[in-house]
C-alpha cells in the first residue's frame, strides 16, 4: 500500500514529485528525500483502515487527523412491479388463497349481497385488473364485508399477486 501524506488540513493523498517549502524553494523527488517531505509541510497519514466498501465508507477527519469509518445506509429494496392479470386469473387467485371449493364458489356467486358486485364485475371491470387500481381495493373490500374473504385472506391475495 502506498503511503499517504497530507499538508495542513488537506486530505491525504500520494506524495507529489515536487513541492515548495514555506519560503518558496522548490524541492523535487520527495519520495527519495525524507527531509524535503517535512520541509514542505507534509505529514505522513495513518494507514487507511480496511473496511467493507459494500456497507461502509471511510473519510478523513481533517480536525482529528484520522480516518473515520461510517456505515452506509441500507439500500432500499426495490418496489415490486405487479403484473396486470385478467378476470379468470384473478378469480383463480382468490380461489387458491381462500381454498374455495365448488360449493363455496356457488354461494359466493349467488350471494344476494353481491348482485351489484357481479354486475359491476361483468359490465364495468375491464378484462384486465391492476393490483394498484382503486377498483381492486373496492372488490376486495366488498368480498371481505360479505365474509367471502377474511382480512388475512385479503392480504394473502395481494401478497400472492403475480409480479413481472
Amino acid at each position: 500500500m502506498t503511503d499517504l501524506y497530507y499538508q495542513g488540513n488537506g486530505i491525504p493523498g500520494e506524495l507529489p514529485f515536487s513541492a515548495r517549502t514555506p519560503q518558496g524553494q522548490l524541492r523535487t523527488d520527495l519520495a527519495n528525500h525524507p527531509e524535503s517531505i517535512a520541509e514542505c509541510g507534509f505529514t505522513k497519514a495513518p494507514a487507511k483502515p480496511e473496511f467493507d466498501s459494500a456497507t461502509q465508507e471511510v473519510e478523513w477527519d481533517r480536525i482529528g487527523k484520522a480516518w473515520v469509518i461510517y456505515d452506509l445506509p441500507p439500500v432500499p429494496e426495490p418496489e415490486p412491479v405487479y403484473r396486470t392479470i385478467d378476470k379468470v386469473e384473478a378469480m383463480g387467485l382468490i380461489r387458491a388463497v381462500t381454498g374455495m371449493d365448488e360449493e363455496a364458489e356457488l354461494a359466493f356467486r349467488d350471494d344476494p349481497e353481491l348482485t351489484l358486485f357481479w354486475r359491476i364485475w361483468r359490465e364495468d371491470v375491464g378484462n384486465v385488473i391492476h393490483r394498484t387500481h382503486p377498483l381492486t381495493d373496492q372488490i376486495l373490500d366488498k368480498l371481505e364485508a360479505t365474509k367471502h374473504l377474511t382480512a388475512h385472506q385479503r392480504e394473502a391475495v395481494l401478497a400472492a399477486w403475480p409480479q413481472q
